[in-house]
């Protein structure tokens, strides 16, 4: 459901999951299988090259970069009844000082993740709110248009995908990872201070987000293929 409001690291990583996924379409209600598959063995040079960045990593990341983990299985064991949201609804900006807003919900309510995007800038704010109680917010303040770029295509890509997304700093600040499937994707936030969250959202609300944010940050669809090597 799509509407209006009134008034209206270094880089990025992306490996693509390489197994063939035999759930069925029903997998957006029934939490993922509690194995965990390995990884591809082979090396590719986004393999190789976050194995060698990968000094500090929290332990995810680190077992993720070795392929000691399959992320998705691994975050669903962890997360094994995300709410899912269907319904967004956005607000361009209208001047330099006003942010693009978009907010999304779950159809009860009792969930929602509210995105914030300073104009001509490559800023992000994301709160994830539960209950109308309590609310997580992540701030990414310093991405460049490559990450963003780079980002943004994982997102709109056909195939099953997980990518990073954070800033310069890498895990010293705040960091997202996403998942992409058939049917939805999951985002999860990790901050610097020790908190996490996480949502799914059908793929419907997942391109009208990626769509929002590509003008939010004035990139093209021309765009959304890296000019320069990520590594």
């Amino acid at each position: 459901m799509l509407e209006s409001l009134p008034g209206g690291i270094e880089k990025s990583l992306y490996m693509p999951t390489h197994q063939h996924d035999e759930r069925q379409p029903d997998e957006m209600t029934v939490p993922s299988r509690p194995g965990m598959a390995a990884l591809p063995a082979e090396d590719s040079p986004h393999t190789i090259a976050s194995r060698a960045s990968g000094t500090g990593a929290p332990w995810l990341i680190e077992q993720h970069q070795y392929g000691r983990i399959n992320i998705y299985e691994e975050l669903t064991i962890r997360y094994p009844s995300l709410p899912l949201l269907t319904i967004i609804k956005t607000r361009e900006s209208r001047s330099p000082s006003q942010p693009t807003l978009m907010v999304m919900s779950a159809p009860d309510g009792m969930a929602g993740l509210v995105a914030e995007v300073k104009p001509n800038t490559r800023q992000l704010q994301l709160a994830f709110t539960y209950g109308s109680v309590m609310t997580m917010r992540f701030v990414f303040d310093e991405l460049n248009a490559n990450v963003c770029i780079d980002w943004l295509d994982m997102l709109r890509r056909p195939q099953d995908g997980t990518a990073f997304l954070f800033t310069e700093a890498r895990w010293e600040k705040d960091y997202l990872i996403t998942v992409v499937r058939k049917k939805f994707a999951c985002i999860y936030g990790f901050s610097r201070n020790g908190f996490e969250a996480a949502m799914r959202m059908t793929d419907e609300v997942k391109n009208h987000f990626h769509d929002a944010l590509r003008r939010a940050w004035s990139l093209e669809d021309g765009e959304l293929t890296p000019k320069v090597p990520l590594w």
